[in-house]
């Protein structure tokens, strides 16, 4: 119910201002839900079959290109901090395009 709630009435609430404490935990569990998947496909798949990843990429925080713009426009948005201070580069992987963050030597 609450995920169709925010699939297709997100504007609602972020215009009229009803993301309460409730829904507010619940939709932070389905944004971590949905990043926890792309990132098993990205480091799975893309990155399991292409040799051109960086040496020092943050495996455990690779996401796709889609996943980055959503997670840039809520950190917008709604003051939210999904992307921390990671800092990201672009990868073009064999079918997704992806984000890869490096870590720091």
């Amino acid at each position: 119910m609450k995920r169709n709630e925010f699939a297709h009435e997100m504007a609602k609430h972020l215009f009229v201002g009803v993301i309460n404490a409730e829904n507010k935990a619940i939709f932070n569990s389905l944004i971590n839900l949905y990043i926890k998947v792309n990132n098993y496909w990205s480091v799975e798949l893309e990155c399991s079959i292409t040799d051109d990843v960086p040496d020092n990429a943050d495996y455990e925080n690779i996401i796709t290109t889609d996943l980055y713009n959503l997670l840039s426009a809520l950190d917008t948005l709604i003051g939210s901090n999904f992307l921390g201070d990671k800092k990201y580069q672009p990868h073009i992987g064999l079918y997704d395009a992806l984000m890869v963050p490096l870590i720091e030597k």
